[in-house]
């Protein structure tokens, strides 16, 4: 049934803020791990586009939740809040989002790899 109604959420035409939150909320109560996964991954990167104070906390709470299945998402969810020359998580990662601290909204990066940008640099 959750997954029912987060498809119907997937479906529309264009995602807000809202839908987002609300496939969120609908993911929480599902069960099925790999349902999960999926979900919060698409979760993520819709919020990634809208750009927004709001979508960075959602991201955050995507992780925090995800964290009981993923020893990726728990090291992320740890580390969030920490000075960036403390983490030593996040550099290893495959994505990391950064908000600035003027209140702009957030920049996604791709770090870590060899095929990933410098998380402190802009994308080119």
């Amino acid at each position: 049934m959750e997954i029912a109604v987060i498809e119907k959420i997937k479906s529309l035409p264009q995602q807000t803020e809202e839908s987002l939150r609300d496939a969120f909320s609908v993911l929480m109560h599902t069960e099925d791990r790999k349902s999960v996964d999926h979900y919060v991954r698409w979760i993520r990167e819709e919020a990634k586009k809208i750009r927004t104070a709001d979508m960075y906390e959602l991201i955050k709470q995507t992780h925090l939740y995800a964290g009981q299945y993923s020893f990726d998402d728990f090291m992320i969810a740890m580390e969030w809040n920490r000075e960036p020359q403390a983490r030593f998580w996040l550099p290893l990662c495959v994505e990391t989002i950064t908000l600035s601290p003027t209140g702009n909204p957030p920049t996604a990066h791709v770090c870590g790899q060899s095929f990933c940008a410098n998380p402190t640099q802009e994308e080119e």
